[in-house]
């Protein structure tokens, strides 16, 4: 058995089509995806059988993502496919132990996915993100709100600036939140044509000042009756989010539901002024995983505000260079032989350093062991937002 990466155009069909067995696409034509394949520029990582023959692949594609404030090199993994008869012999699993060191060599600080299956990815590092609060409730729920400034319909073509900069003031607060070009938010987001496709942007004033944007879709169930589904959005501040609530609030003769989401550290519940709050149902997404590629640059991009001292042990089997113990100050990060303040798996240090639990929560963790100045830890180790709305 043999992991590399794709190399020829007639390899990266052979990997068009295991994606297409194992998730049971439809191909109409081969020709179109020959050609398709043969302009694949993807990072594709694929195992060989001894014969030659591709037996799984995985996508690492490149994204850059915002952590505390950063933009960071990204991987997202996807299109994780091995052909039935290939299954229960490792081929899958083999190529991790390839991709994340270089991914490492690469210059990525984070690798995120949306797993198939916990426990499979647990092997290799990653961890459970609660990223996201989904939201369900029907309009008169937010009756106690009300929305008097401008609300502005975008139509394609329209300038993005305001909207942009909404964006990324928002994004800038959220870990793993995807840094957006204008193309692709107009590609990905906000620029499809709503008298076709039924997707609406809108974008909130407070008088002149842009103070949210909310990207929604009239979805259409059976048996469920209209939905107003919120795709996509950001608030400046508390004025945004109550504009956006106050906005939807309007839509009360259009549709049954309305389904809303915050990211996983905004609890609505704690939020919402409504009589009807106990009608609104929660579910908390944990189905998206991330693990650390880079330690060392993670922890100097970590935001300190307390300015503190601190040591950590991290152990990673697939990457050697971030096993070790690390001392962070103002001097910077450094491998260290004191003994550390907390010891943690790779797991458990990817939650805690992008703020998917505070430390009293990862202190529960069977991954981490909480050793000494806990005080000091838990201003650097806290909750933290985590949103990711890219498609990869």
């Amino acid at each position: 058995m043999q992991v590399r990466r794709l190399r020829t155009p007639e390899e990266f069909f052979a990997a068009h089509m295991i994606y297409n067995t194992c998730f049971h696409v439809r191909v109409n034509d081969l020709e179109e995806e020959r050609a398709s394949a043969a302009e694949d520029r993807s990072e594709c990582w694929g195992t060989f059988d001894d014969d030659g023959t591709l037996m799984s692949f995985v996508v690492n594609n490149h994204l850059t993502t915002y952590f505390d404030g950063h933009p960071v090199m990204t991987g997202g993994i996807g299109g994780v496919s091995t052909l039935p008869e290939y299954r229960g012999r490792g081929a899958s699993g083999a190529v991790f132990e390839k991709l994340l060191p270089a991914a490492y060599e690469r210059g990525e600080v984070f690798s995120a996915l949306f797993p198939f299956s916990e426990a499979f990815y647990r092997r290799f590092g990653y961890e459970v993100l609660c990223m996201q609060n989904d939201y369900t409730m029907k309009p008169e729920a937010l009756a106690g709100y009300r929305f008097d400034g401008r609300a502005e319909l975008w139509h394609p073509g329209d300038p993005l600036d305001e909207i942009m900069a909404l964006y990324e003031n928002f994004a800038g607060r959220c870990s793993l939140a995807g840094v957006r070009t204008e193309d692709s938010m107009r590609r990905e987001h906000v620029g499809r044509a709503y008298y076709r496709d039924r997707v609406y942007c809108y974008l909130l004033r407070e008088g002149d000042e842009a103070v949210a944007f909310v990207v929604f879709q009239d979805d259409r169930v059976p048996g469920r009756g209209p939905i107003l589904a919120v795709g996509d959005g950001a608030w400046k501040d508390g004025r945004g989010l109550r504009a956006i609530l106050g906005f939807l609030s309007r839509f009360s003769a259009d549709y049954e539901t309305v389904e809303f989401y915050t990211p996983g550290n905004v609890e609505l519940f704690s939020l919402i002024r409504s009589p009807k709050s106990f009608d609104i149902e929660k579910k908390t997404r944990h189905d998206f995983m991330a693990r650390t590629v880079n330690v060392r640059r993670a922890l100097e991009l970590l935001a300190n505000p307390c300015g503190v001292s601190f040591t950590v042990r991290v152990a990673d089997p697939l990457i050697p260079q971030n096993s070790g113990t690390w001392r962070v100050s103002a001097d910077g990060v450094r491998e260290t032989e004191e003994a550390p303040d907390i010891a943690c798996g790779i797991g458990g240090f990817t939650q805690m350093v992008l703020g998917a639990v505070s430390l009293e929560e990862a202190a529960l963790s069977d991954d981490v062991t909480l050793i000494n100045a806990p005080e000091i830890l838990r201003t650097v180790f806290r909750k933290k937002a985590i949103l990711n709305r890219e498609c990869f």
